[in-house]
């Protein structure tokens, strides 16, 4: 038998099945193409209708155009203000109704994003066709689109920040949104030419107990906030001081003496320099110690009227029974419960507990100053911004124009709304970017 020929044929027949499994599977894998091909374009197909819908070029039309995006933009503000607490200036249902084409483009958006992540449509088609409408997000004269984006539609915001983080770190790719193109953000350059400009208009300042770490003050949650193995967030209350004031009045003295062996820091001398260049200046501080008051730029400091402590102020004491106040700054410090002078009557620290209301005087100045008009840079400088009322005039502050930065070393409730976000302390931040801003030229965001 020969069987060297029925190993040939063997060999045969099996190239003839690998080479029809090759045509197969290749054929297979057109097919498969061809398939995918007619749905992305049945796709696209169904995306250009809906994209061409008559209420969603009314949206459009209202994010393009300068004089209708006025109409709307308090309507955005007031929408997330109210989202952040129970605002007084919710918007009326007719102010609603304007508001009903953008969120079906928002909700288009949605949609679209499902798309991408679904691989049913190639990406070079829908960039051609949907980027200029979503880059509007990254306009700096948007402020209020984007913020309402950024709380209503969470899902378009992260597809657009992480578009936007694309374009960084050595692994680079091209955007699929890129706003330099339409001259909305463009370089760097023109970004802080901007905010050069705003910072010589109307600016309101936020600062928290990060400022004042930089001069060695403690802050209640961070290290050395601590006293005696206490949280000082146990003994600033009135509950506290009606068991025991002479302890309260104890840790008050003594952080009285910590802040008089303190120096305003290169930060609190930086605003004084910035509320010297700006056409309107007010700093709302959430810190009770008087550094802002001593620091000085050439030999000036910021006016009274210029500061508004909204937690009150540590060196005033205030009666307990007929709220009587003196001011004790430059007196010399005493051991003990302070007495009034006019009624002999305990005193207390004149600052906001932790379980009592803001000073509704305090709050007033804040709001005159925001209905003023608008603010052409909000910034918000060492605070973790746990407060409605911080979060809602940083806001209110930024939502009709203005540039929100924030100087933090960390991330903080209102980060997702800024435009520029400085991840350092802010005695080293903010010196370097108002010096330049003022007197060199566009400031420095490194």
């Amino acid at each position: 038998m020969d069987w060297s020929h029925l190993k040939e044929i063997s060999e045969t027949l099996k190239n003839f099945v690998e080479a029809g499994a090759f045509f197969g599977a290749g054929f297979a894998w057109w097919k498969w193409l061809r398939e995918r091909y007619d749905h992305a374009t049945e796709v696209l197909f169904e995306l250009e209708k809906t994209f061409a819908n008559s209420a969603l070029v009314k949206s459009r039309f209202s994010i393009e155009d300068d004089m209708k995006y006025g109409e709307i933009a308090p309507v955005l503000a007031k929408c997330v203000l109210a989202a952040f607490a129970n605002s007084p200036q919710k918007p009326s249902s007719e102010e609603l109704k304007k508001l009903e084409s953008l969120d079906a483009l928002l909700r288009f958006y949605v949609f679209l994003y499902s798309v991408c992540k679904a691989r049913q449509a190639p990406e070079a088609s829908l960039r051609e066709s949907y980027r200029y409408w979503l880059t509007f997000y990254f306009h700096p004269r948007r402020t209020a689109f984007r913020a309402y984006v950024d709380w209503f539609y969470p899902t378009v915001s992260h597809w657009l920040r992480h578009d936007e983080q694309c374009a960084r770190g050595w692994r680079r790719q091209k955007r699929f949104f890129d706003p330099a193109e339409f001259g909305w953000v463009g370089t760097e350059g023109q970004a802080r030419e901007q905010l050069r400009r705003g910072i010589k208009g109307r600016v309101l300042v936020l600062t928290g107990a990060g400022i004042s770490a930089d001069s060695g003050i403690p802050t209640f949650r961070g290290k050395g906030g601590y006293w005696r193995k206490q949280n000082p967030r146990r003994l600033a209350t009135e509950e506290a001081f009606k068991e025991d004031p002479g302890q309260v009045w104890e840790w008050y003295h003594e952080r009285r003496q910590k802040i008089l062996q303190s120096k305003p820091s290169r930060a609190h001398r930086a605003l004084v320099e910035l509320a010297r260049n700006c056409s309107d200046f007010l700093l709302v501080t959430q810190n009770v110690d008087d550094l802002h008051e001593r620091a000085q730029y050439d030999g000036q400091g910021l006016m009274e009227d210029q500061i508004v402590h909204i937690h009150g102020r540590i060196f005033v004491s205030r009666c307990t029974d007929c709220h009587e106040e003196r001011d004790e700054r430059n007196k010399e410090q005493t051991i003990g419960i302070p007495k009034c002078d006019k009624c002999n009557r305990p005193m207390r620290p004149a600052v906001v507990w932790f379980d009592e209301e803001n000073d509704p005087r305090q709050e007033h100045r804040v709001e005159a100053f925001l209905n003023k008009g608008p603010c052409d840079v909000v910034l918000v400088i060492g605070t973790t911004a746990t407060f409605d009322y911080i979060r809602l005039w940083a806001l209110e502050g930024a939502a009709n124009g203005g540039w929100l930065v924030e100087i933090n070393p960390h991330e903080t409730a209102l980060s997702r709304f800024a435009h520029y976000i400085l991840r350092a302390r802010a005695a080293k931040a903010l010196p370097r970017l108002v010096h330049s801003a003022v007197e060199k030229g566009p400031p420095s965001f490194g």
